[in-house]
């Protein structure tokens, strides 16, 4: 990618090697290495201890992109519980491709880029619609919705709240707030530009799980996540929607629900939601 910033669409770079700057060194020379594809969508993935490649490596090249402005790069470092749990032979701590690849929304979020003739990024739904690496906003996700759900429309005059909606979008929110699968921020508030969390995504889709009767089968396993306990407003609906198959922590142990939900992540659960087994 350093050597030909225009032609990746995106990339999951796996246990690093110093090749780009010295893992010794400072951030400041990774920024001077980096500094042409801060615009490239990433996923950085590394063994913690890893003892072949340091990943001091991926996490200054993380930092540096993060501070020279980079919107769409991600860090994952696995611990040595997690690599042990993976049980690879000998405890291989530098094997973190295996977690890395059987990632199935990290590949997916992947292969959902693309460019244009330009070296643009491109991949738009729609004339208002999603980008893959951008965050989608909740007039977008009505909008969506609304479309691929094949939700009985309503009139557009049936708008409910009193903050203004652009006008592509006022009939869908209308749409899927009839249907009980998008509540506003209050009982008069959309605020339809306002982006999706991933708490806030799982709550919608709870809401489509229950508007089709599924169940969770028999006593299913509680799963945990560092960074939701069970006071979290949004916990049920994590819970149900992983549980469903819809949803995926950001690692094993994170689920990351205050990251906003991005057009690649709406399209990969839209694709899991027609795939969706009910009991």
């Amino acid at each position: 990618m350093a050597q030909y910033p225009d032609l990746f669409a995106g990339a999951i770079i796996v246990a690093a090697k110093d090749t780009v700057a010295d893992y010794t060194g400072s951030v400041e020379a990774f920024k001077k290495e980096l500094k042409d594809i801060v615009g490239v969508p990433m996923w950085i993935m590394h063994a913690k201890n890893d003892p072949t490649t340091d990943s001091r490596t991926s996490s200054l090249a993380y930092q540096a992109l993060s501070e020279l402005g980079a919107k769409h790069v991600n860090l994952t470092l696995y611990d040595d519980a997690y690599m042990d749990s993976e049980r690879l032979y000998g405890g291989m701590k530098h094997w973190s491709w295996v977690p890395a690849f059987n990632n199935k929304e990290v590949l997916a979020n992947l292969f959902q880029l693309s460019k244009d003739a330009s070296g643009e990024q491109d991949g738009d739904n729609t004339e208002h619609g999603t980008k893959p690496t951008e965050p989608v906003t909740r007039a977008q996700i009505a909008l969506v919705l609304a479309d691929k759900l094949n939700l009985p429309e309503v009139s557009e005059s049936a708008y409910p709240y009193t903050d203004s909606a652009p006008e592509w979008a006022r009939q869908s929110i209308a749409t899927v707030t009839r249907a009980g699968l998008m509540n506003g921020v209050s009982n008069q508030v959309f605020a339809p530009e306002s982006e999706v969390t991933r708490a806030q995504m799982a709550v919608i889709v709870d809401h489509i799980l229950s508007s089709r009767d599924w169940n969770p089968e028999g006593e299913s396993t509680v799963l945990s996540f560092k960074d939701l306990n069970d006071k979290h407003w949004a916990y049920e609906a994590v819970q149900n929607s992983v549980k469903a198959g819809m949803m995926s922590g950001m690692s094993k142990d994170q689920f990351g629900p205050s990251k906003s939900v991005t057009g690649a992540q709406l399209e990969l659960i839209l694709q899991r939601l027609e795939q969706l087994q009910l009991n």
